[in-house]
């Protein structure tokens, strides 16, 4: 991809600093899902192990979506987000098309987590926090509404543009 590859000595911190880890949290923290196999009672936890434990389950339907123009599947090929105004014209390379529902869900999740790990909840200084925590998320929220409703307009007006200089081309064919 470009970029220049570790040093050894790098490398050397890199395994060093793993090695610390398995030895501070136990060998299977090195696993998939390793951090979580304590809580889960389970040596070979899946991602929905993990949506059934937080109670999240509901939301795979929405991450699957989601996931559909990043991760290759059959169902990837039929279903293109990135597409607008019902014309089915997929968008070629990096889009930012597509974004609003994971990205809103991401200020929400980091939120709740960011909750679970307060330590006092009922601590002044936390329940400030965590207004200003609330806030930013529903900042957030309202932000990738308004790049969704942006890029909406912009490229509805790349279409008209589109749709207008064909229309002029065919003309002059006439």
């Amino acid at each position: 991809m470009g970029d220049q590859p570790l040093t050894k000595k790098a490398k050397k911190e890199i395994i060093l600093e793993y090695n610390k880890t398995l030895a501070r949290f136990g060998q299977h923290f090195g696993r998939s899902y390793g951090w979580a196999i304590e809580y889960l009672k389970n040596l070979s936890p899946r991602f929905v192990n993990l949506e059934d434990a937080a109670e999240t389950a509901w939301m795979r339907s929405h991450y699957k979506f989601a996931s559909y123009n990043v991760h290759a599947s059959s169902k990837s090929l039929s279903i293109n987000m990135d597409t607008f105004g019902g014309f089915g014209w997929p968008i070629a390379g990096a889009s930012n098309a597509g974004l609003r529902e994971p990205g809103q869900n991401a200020a929400t999740t980091i939120l709740k987590i960011t909750y679970l790990l307060m330590k006092n909840l009922r601590s002044l200084d936390n329940v400030i926090l965590m207004d200003g925590l609330i806030n930013l998320r529903d900042e957030a929220i309202e932000k990738f509404d308004d790049a969704d409703y942006m890029l909406a307009e912009d490229e509805a007006g790349i279409r008209d543009a589109v749709t207008d200089f064909e229309i002029e081309v065919d003309t002059r064919m006439i």
